[in-house]
């Protein structure tokens, strides 16, 4: 989406049917099962995902952050966040949307900032679950070595490692 001329931007988050959206201990895991990945956004980038209604503009949400950082700081954490949620599709894109590395974010918003709980999106590839369900081909001497989804170990110890049978 590119961006209107003389309108700030409001980002909007984007709540997919087809995603699995679970909140925990104030963090929430994103599970995109077209894609199988898993985000796990921690307690301030969730905050940041729901301040994005569309209706608040970037510096509104920062103002709204309960984290002690000056305004330009707290703008420039809240553009980033939205940036990597935006890159996910969790956030509609746009083209004021950025992105860093945590890196040069903490440079450019200065060394105190180690002690802020800085925004966090980690993401995993996780199994589809026909994938986790089958039994790897793996080497075993005892069925005690084999997966659940296996049913024991096959010709353990014969001369050799034995398979652990499907």
């Amino acid at each position: 989406m590119a961006s209107r001329k003389g309108s700030p931007w409001r980002p909007k988050a984007i709540k997919r049917e087809d995603w699995f959206f679970e909140e925990a201990g104030g963090e929430m895991l994103v599970y995109n099962l077209e894609r199988h990945r898993v985000h796990c956004l921690n307690d301030t980038a969730v905050l940041i995902w729901k301040l994005c209604t569309g209706r608040r503009t970037v510096n509104q949400i920062a103002a709204e952050l309960p984290i002690t950082l000056h305004p330009r700081s707290r703008e420039l954490v809240v553009r980033n966040t939205v940036g990597q949620l935006a890159r996910l599709g969790l956030i509609e894109a746009h083209d004021d949307a950025r992105n860093i590395s945590r890196r040069e974010l903490a440079k450019r918003i200065g060394m105190g900032a180690a002690t802020v709980a800085l925004p966090l999106i980690t993401t995993i590839v996780a199994p589809t679950p026909a994938y986790a369900a089958n039994c790897p081909a793996i080497h075993c001497t005892n069925p005690g070595q084999c997966p659940a989804s296996c049913n024991g170990c096959l010709n353990p110890p014969a001369p050799g490692p034995g398979t652990c049978r499907p």
